[in-house]
């Protein structure tokens, strides 16, 4: 029998002369922050500018001067496309001449007939690339220069610098999307430069996954200052048996729109854990003190008249000691304020935190991979209630991670329909069968269903709701939101008694 050839074993000396020196692998995007920060501070110049208010200058010139600026290039321009088949092009937009002294109409003639009647505009919109360029000498400068053209969109325009003479490194993939991005993020965010700075990053988050440590501090530090800009408006919830209002929802505001942040929704999921954990901390102390501060306006309000109140979260801040720690501060600063009007705290008990169904649970807690994570996250949230006597719901049933055994196994008190439930064919069954689930897994005392985004458009009437033993309803049907807390007058409730009753709405 032959026998197996032993490994061979190799010693290495070790010597305190020879200890290794580590080096960062260096990111391909670093070399990009320099062009970013110019980009951004000569976007907040031109800001500051006063002829802007006069519109001397439109938007769109300012957004092409600070590339041109930025690129040290001679013009910048963008071109659309005039049909399907781009055989037609127009000139939609163009900054000014670096050099005022050159004549414009002889300029954008010799960009014609050396750049645009030589491009192919397959090598544009190639899938594989994000542009092209093509090196000059300028005798009279004694520099070389480079003609770049990059594609602002799938295949109708693109936008073309003149003559730059950056640093050539700079010329690739990402810097195209940087510029394309903070062209096209300046003209639909109006200048708002922070926020044109947050999508850049996310625009090179999205394509690379990495990005610098630096890029992410950076991006970490605009979310924050943009949270510390939202405002919370309460949504009423319906109860149907004796149409009065038996909860809100408290739901992120952006002032100015006065809609949801959805940039800041879809920044949290984009980068991660720190992001959505901190957007998670701070709307719970938003949200607890926004509606003390609205309990306090009504003079009238009394502590029976208190109702709950939802906060929404997400499954994996809830297994992050942080925000466990967040909630106890939370909670026994309740206990521990007493007010004058014995009105401006709420019991601990009539909080509510909704878990989304559009993020999976954590399969993962403190570097080591769980088990069971459904298992390990009930054990969690029985934490929650056994520390704090918080409940919790299950939002967005329905769609994204929603399964039957989630529902099942955590067993929550509440439970949310999505919106979209109302617009499938088979509504009603849909609701029966989360009916039967929700008494098989506690009969004595079963979750409460509440069915949100209720609007004029939804297929699915009150009164049919009500015959499907739901009770609990939301949406601009019954309430808008609203930044303070309000109660249904006469009017409001003959209204919604009559939607209950009869087939109109």
């Amino acid at each position: 029998m032959e026998r197996e050839t032993p490994a061979t074993v190799i010693k290495i000396a070790r010597s305190e002369s020879l200890k290794p020196i580590y080096h960062v692998v260096p990111s391909l995007l670093s070399p990009l922050e320099p062009f970013i920060d110019d980009l951004i501070q000569n976007l907040k110049e031109y800001t500051k500018i006063e002829f802007l208010g006069d519109r001397a200058q439109t938007v769109e010139q300012i957004i092409l001067d600070i590339i041109r600026d930025s690129l040290k290039a001679d013009f910048v321009f963008v071109m659309q496309s005039l049909g399907e088949d781009d055989s037609e092009w127009r000139l939609k937009s163009q900054s000014s001449l670096r050099e005022e002294s050159v004549d414009l109409s002889s300029y954008v003639e010799t960009i014609k007939t050396q750049i645009l009647d030589r491009i192919a505009l397959e090598s544009i919109f190639a899938k594989g690339r994000r542009g092209i360029y093509a090196n000059t000498f300028d005798k009279t400068e004694e520099i070389e220069k480079a003609s770049i053209v990059f594609p602002l969109n799938l295949s109708n325009e693109f936008l073309a610098i003149c003559n730059s003479s950056s640093d050539r490194e700079l010329w690739n993939d990402a810097h195209g999307r940087v510029i394309s991005t903070f062209y096209q993020e300046s003209l639909k965010l109006s200048l708002d430069c922070d926020r044109v700075e947050a999508a850049i990053l996310d625009r090179l988050k999205q394509t690379y996954g990495f990005v610098p440590l630096s890029l992410y501090d950076r991006r970490l530090e605009l979310f924050k200052d943009r949270l510390k800009e939202m405002v919370v408006y309460f949504e009423p919830i319906l109860d149907l048996k004796i149409i009065k209002i038996w909860g809100w929802e408290a739901l992120a505001r952006d002032p100015q729109s006065q809609s949801a942040p959805v940039d800041l929704f879809q920044a949290a999921e984009l980068w991660g854990r720190t992001f959505t954990l901190q957007l998670d901390i701070h709307f719970l102390q938003v949200a607890i003190d926004s509606y003390y501060q609205a309990l306090e306006k009504r003079q009238n309000n009394r502590i029976h008249e208190r109702r709950p109140l939802s906060i929404n979260v997400y499954p994996d801040s809830l297994m992050q000691d942080e925000y466990f720690e967040a909630v106890r501060e939370r909670v026994e600063d309740n206990l521990r304020v007493v007010c004058s009007s014995d009105i401006c705290r709420i019991p601990s008990d009539l909080l509510i935190l909704e878990i989304s169904e559009k993020a999976k649970l954590p399969e993962y807690q403190k570097g080591i991979r769980l088990e069971n994570p459904l298992n390990s996250f009930y054990k969690r949230l029985t934490q929650y209630t056994h520390d704090f006597d918080i409940k919790f719901s299950i939002d967005d049933f329905g769609v994204g991670h929603a399964s039957v055994s989630r529902l099942a196994g955590l067993n929550t008190p509440f439970v949310k329909i999505d919106r979209e439930i109302l617009h499938h064919k088979t509504a009603e069954v849909i609701f029966d069968f989360i009916n039967d689930i929700v008494k098989e897994a506690t009969p004595m005392n079963p979750a409460k269903v509440i069915v949100e985004g209720l609007d004029k458009e939804s297929p699915i009437s009150l009164k049919k709701l009500n015959e499907l033993k739901i009770r609990y309803v939301q949406g601009y049907v019954i309430g808008k939101a609203k930044p303070e807390i309000y109660y249904f007058d006469e009017e409001k409730i003959a209204e919604l008694r009559n939607q209950i009753l009869e087939e109109g709405r």
